[in-house]
């Protein structure tokens, strides 16, 4: 029986004034006519009714609750359980005026007994009053928001009062070749009647029975079972066969249903159901194995959270989590950092997705020596192991989060296994050598590639870095380094796979109410990790509300809080695929039948029979040939696709690459990458013709120097050393070119420089310097038919901070010019981000066409959602803004037809000015990825200040139409 719904609601800023004012909520006689009405399930703090969310330090406000419900007339003679899914943090319940008792653990579920308290036929009233601090409360804290309230649902279970089925637990295993299962079910039943100490029950039997779709699997029967004296339980242990089971795993989600009838005095008196898969998981010889076979998972971290409802969350919210994972090939889900609500494991159960279940330990794990704690420890333990111990889809536990190990630790650790022998044990953070037996996985966070290589290479356990790349912040440049982590670590047999912090953004639906709002990097200084501040991550409802996840705290998701996936998800299933391209690039000879690409199977179970593989041959743009195929090959084993190869011709003229979709039996795209054939080097568009090419003219004016080759005009200004105009065919394609050794800063890149001791906007950190002049040199080269020119130009935004580039610019008698610049940044700041030479583009232009990977942005360790081909977008599209790395060339186009194309440059990227115009910065550096709040760990992929002063790279302008 439900008790959802509507109940009664008052709030106390702290313990006195609800001592004071609420001390006797629970009597009938109590005034309650200042309660206001409130939704059951939910958090008070998503009500701004009531109070305001806070980030990891709940308020001292204690919460009352009333309901009153019609108990029906069948309870009467019955044993009566009211339960809580969950209440945060502290529940002290009334059932019609008396006191039945006081649970502290905010994320357990638990239940009363309320037989002797309930009214069967009549009107009860029930009275909550929840507590956000107890003595264990920080068990219940985590890098995130605090949610009081009674948040999961609330219900009333009967059972028979002379003899029921209390608890049922489910063990599956295998035998030795892994063809035939046997189903361990053990049924604690009790007895409770009147009866002499020494006296038998009369005889019970317990039937078992195992269906799927409807099919009796096997049965089996313990019968003539007593139970001595009246207040007593017995465990009945039994056990079924089944031959050649369907196997539950992620891939395969198989479910049976499990039916245990209690029949007593020759009557059925009880039926307890669930559905169970059959599985086993171990680490035998320091491997994480389901039913036998090695797994890898690819996972992410999860709170049981969401915007519009706190952690009262829904069905349809775990659906929308579950199915938007698997699309991106997700198949592990660490509960960080408690046992979510049981419907979501259930729904991991039948959808498949293999779970680490955490007991809940939060901040409070760091305070262990103290010996009071452990009674906390120990019942989240127990909560979260009896509830969800018969889910296929939990493989693992975690033991709390990240912090040391006591002799509290080491208790609980030996509780859970003797309360679970079946699954192995890890402690999230913790990978020392030395850590006791009763942890059988290795847990690192945040290592670098390097390390977990190490580490794999030489460990006798199996690894799972239960935290290992952070999606900080909603911006490109960062979450780096994913496909190297994961790559190097899974290389290996121990090396089980990981998990990403985090899932989705931390954050909630606030309205504003005029209130100010700050913003997540600028306004650091004004919010805390523990306020209620209103902090916007996004600004909806016309500006009625946000969405707040605390800034720097809780923006970690790879898709933001409303579940509209960040460029961080599509890296993340382009990484977690399970079919994996061996090839980027292809070798390819003249009159060769086909092409032959080798692709892995990386499934575990799963034949590589269950995708199709769709491909398109491409010469350029243009799709010039396509087909379907299917290939066979076991888990962990390579086939070859072949794709016909008698269309491709002339590569001296043309770029050949093939696109290649995987899909899954549902039609959905499982991964899609491109192949590109040939080794050759890349064909660039036809340049205007020079009939006889001559020696470039320049042409000198005050304070101006231009040069003309062929079609081109560069205009070079001689007081300050940069480019001021480029002209093809008379069209002018740029209004000027500066230098650049900065952008504004994502999340992961600006924290360390918040930590400096001299501040400055880090978003307009050296950007519109004036330059100044400090050599010329222009040189005519007859023989060699180009000009020259050298120019030192400082840009000074203080004595402080300094840049000094060198400009070496070269016009060849074909209108090619090269930039050649070497730069000596002095900066009172750890890094560059990113150094070259931006252009003025205009409010004209229309389009941008790059040959490179695409179509999503790119930046150094953060390549895989890519593909190579040869894009092009209208510059109001999106995908036109975002960063490329590496691209062979790149192009922007005027609505005249003019056009600016570069090649040699290590990126580029679209951009605006001030002025509603464009920009095109040409990269001769940039930094890879960050990494949670490092910088990327492969030094070339870092622009470090401490280490390399002067910077020097090349690229080239080349006219064409």
């Amino acid at each position: 029986m439900s008790l959802d719904g509507q109940w009664r609601f008052a709030l106390a800023s702290n313990a006195e004034a609800a001592d004071a004012k609420f001390g006797k909520f629970y009597e009938a006689s109590f005034d309650s006519s200042a309660f206001a009405p409130i939704a059951v399930p939910s958090n008070w703090t998503t009500d701004d009714r009531f109070d305001e969310p806070r980030y990891r330090r709940p308020s001292e406000a204690d919460g009352f609750y009333l309901h009153s419900f019609d108990a029906p007339e069948t309870l009467k003679d019955r044993r009566v359980l009211l339960h809580f899914d969950g209440v945060w943090v502290s529940a002290e319940v009334w059932l019609n005026g008396k006191n039945i008792g006081r649970h502290d653990s905010g994320f357990t579920s638990f239940a009363f007994d309320i037989s002797k308290n309930i009214k069967p036929g009549k009107k009860n009233q029930l009275a909550v009053r929840v507590r956000q601090r107890v003595q264990s409360h920080r068990f219940d804290t985590n890098d995130d928001w605090s949610l009081p309230g009674i948040y999961r649902s609330v219900w009333i279970e009967d059972t028979p009062r002379e003899l029921f089925i209390e608890s049922v637990g489910v063990r599956t295993a295998f035998d030795y070749e892994y063809r035939n299962a046997t189903v361990e079910v053990r049924a604690m039943i009790s007895r409770n009647e009147k009866a002499y100490i020494f006296a038998p029950s009369p005889p019970f039997e317990l039937r078992a029975t195992l269906t799927r779709d409807g099919k009796t699997i096997a049965t089996h029967t313990y019968t003539a079972a007593t139970i001595t004296s009246g207040h007593n339980g017995r465990d009945v242990p039994i056990t079924l066969r089944v031959d050649s089971p369907a196997a539950w795993t992620a891939e395969t989600p198989n479910l049976y249903d499990l039916r245990v009838d209690l029949y007593y005095h020759d009557k059925h008196v009880h039926t307890w159901s669930d559905r169970i898969g059959i599985r086993d998981v171990s680490t035998t010889g320091g491997v994480l194995r389901v039913n036998g076979r090695p797994v890898k998972l690819r996972g992410v971290n999860r709170h049981d959270e969401h915007p519009d409802v706190g952690r009262a969350t829904r069905a349809e919210h775990w659906r929308q989590d579950l199915e938007l994972m698997k699309a991106a090939n997700i198949n592990t889900v660490r509960c960080s950092h408690y046992p979510p609500a049981e419907g979501f494991i259930r729904l991991c159960d039948e959808m498949g997705m293999y779970v680490l279940s955490e007991i809940p330990l939060g901040y409070g794990g760091s305070d262990l020596n103290n010996p009071i704690l452990a009674e906390g420890v120990y019942l989240r333990l127990h909560e979260t192991v009896m509830r969800d111990r018969n889910r296929p889809s939990i493989i693992v536990w975690n033991f709390g989060n990240e912090g040391a190990i006591t002799s509290i630790h080491l208790a609980g650790l030996r509780m859970l296994k003797g309360l679970d022998p079946t699954r192995p044990v890890l402690k999230p953070f913790r990978a020392d050598t030395h850590l006791p037996p009763e942890i059988d996985i290795l847990a690192p966070h945040y290592w670098s590639a390097a390390d977990y290589d190490r580490l794999a290479a030489d460990s006798r356990r199996p690894i799972i870095t239960t935290e290992y790349s952070h999606a900080l912040g909603p911006g490109e440049f960062d979450f780096g380094e994913l496909e190297q982590r994961f790559d190097t670590l899974t290389a290996h047999p121990t090396g089980a796979g990981g998990c990403i912090w985090i899932w989705a953004d931390q954050g909630l639906r606030r309205p504003v109410n005029g209130r100010q709002i700050l913003h997540p990097m600028r306004d650091k200084k004004h919010y805390t990790p523990y306020g209620a501040e209103l902090v916007a991550e996004n600004i909806i409802e016309n500006g009625a509300a946000i969405i707040d996840a605390h800034g720097n705290d809780g923006a970690d998701g790879i898709v933001n809080a409303d579940r509209t996936p960040q460029r961080d998800y599509w890296e993340t299933k382009a990484v977690y695929a399970p079919v994996r391209f061996l090839a980027e690039r292809i070798a390819f000879n003249a009159n060769q039948p086909v092409l032959r690409i080798p692709i892995r199977n990386d499934h575990d179970f799963l034949d590589l029979n269950t995708v199709t593989f769709a491909w398109t041959l491409h010469r350029d743009a243009e799709p010039i040939e396509n087909g379907t195929a299917t290939l066979a090959a076991p888990p962990h084993v390579t086939a070859q696709l072949e794709i016909p190869a008698a269309k491709i011709t002339d590569f001296a003229q043309h770029v050949y690459y093939a696109d290649i979709a995987v899909l899954r039996a549902d039609g959905s795209e499982m991964t899609r990458k491109s192949v590109r054939i040939g080794y050759e080097s890349t064909p660039q568009p036809a340049a205007p013709a020079v009939a006889n090419p001559a020696a470039p003219k320049i042409e000198k004016r005050a304070s101006a120097v231009s040069v003309v080759a062929g079609e081109a005009c560069y205009e070079f200004n001689t007081a300050t050393g940069e480019i001021s105009a480029i002209s093809i065919a008379g069209k002018r394609v740029t209004d000027g070119a500066t230098l650049l050794v900065w952008r504004p800063v994502d999340y992961g890149e600006r924290n360390p420089l918040d930590k400096r001791e001299r501040q400055y906007d880090w978003d307009t950190f050296m950007q519109n310097i004036a330059p100044r002049l400090v050599s010329w040199n222009i040189a005519e080269s007859a023989n060699a038919g180009a000009v020259r020119i050298t120019a030192t130009v400082e840009y000074r935004a203080d004595d402080r901070n300094i840049a000094r580039a060198t400009y070496n610019y070269t016009v060849t008698n074909t209108g090619v010019l090269r930039i050649a610049l070497e730069i000596e940044p002095k900066l009172d700041a750890l890094f560059i981000p990113e150094a070259g030479v931006e252009f003025s583009l205009g409010k004209n232009l229309n389009r941008l066409t790059w040959l490179g990977y695409g179509p999503l942005n790119s930046i150094a360790g953060k390549t895989a959602a890519t593909r190579f081909g040869w894009w092009s977008y209208a510059t109001a599209d999106a995908l036109a803004r975002g960063n490329k790395w590496n691209p062979d060339w790149i192009r922007v186009t005027t609505a005249d037809g003019a056009s600016l194309h570069v090649r040699g440059a290590q990126a580029a990227r679209l951009g605006g000015d001030a002025n509603g115009g464009y920009t095109l910065r040409v990269l001769t550096h940039q930094s890879g990825g960050w990494t949670k709040l490092f910088p990327p760990e492969r030094p070339e992929w870092y622009l470090d200040l401490e280490k390399t002063k002067k910077f020097s790279g090349a690229f080239e302008v080349v006219p064409v139409r």
